[in-house]
């Protein structure tokens, strides 16, 4: 493999092999990468993107692993997860708006703890959202209350062939739950947020509030958040539940009781069992209601999409 040869050639950071993913993934499933770095440098990212552009390795992006499901054992390539920073910078605009530059890798609960505690507002919906903050804004992640493509200001992304590129506010985006940064493949570095200065009582409050509708949600199992996207207009987990998905199960997974939109791994479950789930679900909806969700995780694995009959 020539684009092996050339990355241990080229990294500073150390090469592994045959990493389990179970525990850097919130579902939990068992699975292993083929070869895994956790790259810090600047430097070790444009030599990743460099190789792959001329290699074209499978190459797998893993943030706070909160939207996965790996699948098929063994990852072929190369996953990377960014180095966790915490390094965080703050300045202010001419609108009298704080200005929060963050690294891609840092994670969301985190970040939203020192936000509180400085009483800058605007990332509030993210409260109990366990990804990434990198993650959070390719995916456009939130809540009923906004996301945080609201507040991004600009993104910085090394692209294909080691180019690293700052993304302005005019140059993304912004839809449910996904953002154009989506279309290609790119490693988020760094972002910056244009909050709003208020109180750490207030923004502390709001917090909270946002946690308390989350408890209608099966917090502290092992989900990846909600499984399909809203359609326009409707709620999947309304649709879910109308077409008899709520605790129906397979093998070690099973659709949470209390949100039909959450898959738990119940008992040790498998990628394959919770994407059986997962088409189950996704038949019910469109036999009944004649609606196709769509998903909002990610299904990873070597088999092609035709076979795995849920896109």
């Amino acid at each position: 493999m020539r684009w092996l040869s050339a990355l241990k050639r080229r990294l500073a950071c150390s090469l592994r092999e045959r990493v389990p993913l179970a525990s850097m993934t919130t579902w939990g499933v068992e699975g292993r990468a083929r070869y895994f770095a956790s790259p810090a440098r600047d430097g070790d990212l444009s030599a990743i993107m460099e190789v792959w552009e001329h290699e074209s390795f499978p190459l797998w992006i893993l943030g706070g692993g909160s939207n996965v499901l790996p699948l098929g054992g063994e990852l072929p390539g190369l996953m990377i997860r960014m180095e966790r920073s915490q390094e965080l910078s703050f300045s202010s605009d001419s609108r009298g708006n704080v200005v929060v530059d963050a690294p891609g890798g840092v994670f969301l609960p985190f970040l939203l703890g020192v936000l509180a505690q400085r009483g800058w507002s605007g990332c509030e919906p993210l409260a109990g959202i366990p990804g990434t903050l990198g993650g959070a804004v390719v995916g456009n992640a939130g809540g009923s209350d906004g996301a945080i493509g609201d507040v991004v200001a600009w993104v910085d992304t090394v692209e294909p062939g080691g180019i690293r590129r700052r993304w302005e506010e005019g140059d993304l985006r912004w839809e449910y739950r996904r953002c154009n940064l989506h279309e290609g493949t790119r490693i988020v570095v760094r972002c910056a947020l244009r909050l709003s200065p208020s109180n750490s009582a207030e923004v502390g409050e709001r917090i909270r509030s946002a946690m308390v509708r989350r408890r209608r949600q099966p917090l502290g199992r092992k989900t990846a958040g909600s499984v399909f996207k809203n359609p326009e207009g409707l709620f999947a987990g309304a649709l879910l539940e109308g077409c008899g998905c709520k605790g129906m199960s397979c093998g070690g997974a099973r659709v949470s009781e209390i949100h039909a939109n959450f898959i738990e791994n119940d008992k040790n479950a498998t990628g394959e069992e919770i994407l059986a789930l997962i088409r189950e679900c996704r038949r019910r909806v469109k036999e009944t209601y004649g609606v196709l969700l769509e998903l909002e995780v990610q299904v990873w694995g070597d088999a092609p999409e035709e076979a795995l009959g849920i896109y």
